[in-house]
């Protein structure tokens, strides 16, 4: 099955359910077929086929999607590349792949200037015609023929890219059984239901959502900034288009429960929160269920290679959990999912490892307790990147394929995995290791810390705040009395994130910038 077939089962048990919501537009999943079928004859018509390839630039609304899936209708993959990733990346990124056809905007179309996307052969512009290009123009009836392509499971259907935040950026290539196999791993871990109407920041999620036949509604905003989104603006389309569950990044969730917190104020109306793509700290948590008092809220870990792997509700976590992420024992992220394998094993920090026996590995594996690198493995597991550099990131088991997140974590006594932060973030100092993650939970439950780091300078241990404090100093101090581990505080007016979620340090960057300024 490809994951056409499956839209078209949906859209045929409900045809006139509201499927996208954007700035007051909406349509259905009727709507939606035969948009994406009209667009699918477009682009046929202009020259693309099955086995080329797309890069995608359309801000998140329904004609991306129209145009997604009229893409994947003719059998065209889709590539997509973070837009706020930096000129570097987005050249990196095309050069290593090589599309055969770029779809932008009118002012997205001024990354043609990127000599690598200036090289695709054809160039498409949404609204506005410009030099070297052809207006995307298509009609929807009832009367158009099905220009739907019969691509097999294993056809490739979307290819993205790693963040780059931890080297350079990786090609993974998702086929049409991978997503649908992605897609039951999401469904099982945030499970929906018919009246569910979504607000959602995350592309491959909105794809999960059509899958399971809910509405879905895009933001009215850029969400290439997360932690900077207008609240006043979701808040108000939350209100308008009868929102009751969201889904986006730690860093938007903070800006949304600040908007309220700063009110007075609370929802009633959302009934489910689900959060990742960063580190979920239990103070947000606790900030969300003060601001959302009727909300399920599930914090979500993951990675582009890996979605979901393991997710922890807030009603779960215990009262001696919190206690235990207070005093430095790392972040709960909850039992792994059932579709995936994990285990634990030795850090190598990124040196290649493998190939293993199934017995050599089991008696690799870490015993709960133990700290170590987090390994997974599953159906919605990435296997390979389109570069082939696996080496690092990869390793065999017998026959099967595993994946290195580059994350420490254990796993405790009850099966719930832990954090301790990257592994590449470990800081080696007396003979002992410390992870960032033990250092920072605790950090972050002080009151008056917005944000908090642990970085290695000069080889001192150094923990990095952001906070609003007048005086910072009183906290600086009750900070380094109590994390004994810490050599000082330094107190910084921002610490560097990455630019996808605005939610996981760049350690690099910040060591860079405490250095500089001593």
């Amino acid at each position: 099955m490809n994951i056409i077939e499956l839209l078209k089962k949906r859209t045929e048990k409900n045809p006139d359910k509201v499927a996208l919501i954007h700035k007051g537009e909406k349509v259905t999943y009727r709507g939606l077929e035969l948009r994406s079928c009209a667009a699918a004859g477009f682009f046929t018509k202009h020259g693309l086929y099955c086995g080329q390839k797309a890069l995608l630039f359309i801000p998140l609304c329904i004609d991306f999607y129209v145009v997604f899936l009229g893409l994947i209708r003719s059998g065209v993959t889709v590539v997509l590349i973070d837009p706020s990733a930096g000129r570097s990346h987005i050249a990196h990124s095309a050069h290593s792949i090589s599309p055969d056809a770029f779809i932008a905007t009118p002012k997205a179309h001024l990354l043609r200037f990127i000599n690598a996307v200036g090289k695709i052969p054809k160039k498409f512009s949404t609204n506005v015609w410009l030099p070297g290009s052809t207006v995307i123009r298509y009609t929807s009836d009832e009367k158009l023929q099905n220009h739907d392509i019969q691509t097999a499971s294993d056809h490739p259907a979307l290819i993205t890219f790693t963040s780059g935040s931890t080297g350079v950026p990786k090609g993974i290539s998702r086929s049409h059984e991978f997503l649908i196999n992605q897609h039951q791993a999401i469904d099982h871990s945030l499970p929906s239901e018919d009246k569910d109407v979504e607000l959602n920041t995350l592309p491959v999620f909105i794809l999960s959502n059509l899958a399971c036949g809910i509405t879905t509604v895009i933001p009215d905003i850029d969400v290439k900034n997360p932690a900077t989104v207008d609240a006043k603006q979701i808040v108000k389309q939350i209100q308008t288009d009868g929102v009751n569950r969201l889904l986006a990044s730690p860093a938007f969730f903070q800006n949304l429960a600040n908007y309220y917190q700063s009110r007075n104020e609370s929802n009633e109306t959302i009934l489910k929160i689900f959060t990742g793509g960063g580190p979920v700290f239990p103070n947000l948590l606790e900030q969300l269920s003060r601001c959302f008092p009727n909300a399920e809220i599930v914090a979500v870990y993951g990675s582009s290679e890996a979605e979901p792997i393991a997710h922890v509700s807030y009603h779960d976590i215990t009262e001696s959990c919190f206690e235990r992420m207070q005093q430095g024992s790392g972040l709960l992220t909850g039992e792994p999912v059932p579709e995936i394998s994990l285990a634990i094993i030795p850090d190598k920090d990124e040196v290649p490892i493998g190939p293993f026996t199934e017995e050599e590995f089991s008696n690799l594996s870490f015993p709960p307790m133990a700290y170590g690198e987090i390994v997974v493995t599953g159906d919605h597991v990435q296997k390979a990147y389109i570069s082939g550099d696996n080496g690092k990131t990869k390793f065999e088991v017998a026959d099967t394929v595993w994946h290195r997140t580059g994350d420490a974590g254990y796993m405790d006594q009850e099966g719930r995995l832990w954090l301790q932060g990257r592994c590449s973030a470990k800081i080696v100092k007396g003979g002992g290791v410390t992870y960032p993650f033990s250092v920072e939970a605790a950090a972050m439950s002080f009151l008056g810390v917005k944000k908090a780091a642990l970085v290695k300078v000069n080889g001192s241990m150094i923990l990095a705040i952001e906070t609003k404090s007048v005086d910072p100093q009183p906290l600086c101090n009750e900070i380094k009395e109590k994390l004994e581990k810490i050599d000082s505080v330094r107190v910084v007016k921002t610490i560097p994130v990455d630019r996808r979620h605005n939610s996981k340090i760049v350690y690099h960057e910040l060591e860079k910038l405490l250095l500089d300024s001593c």
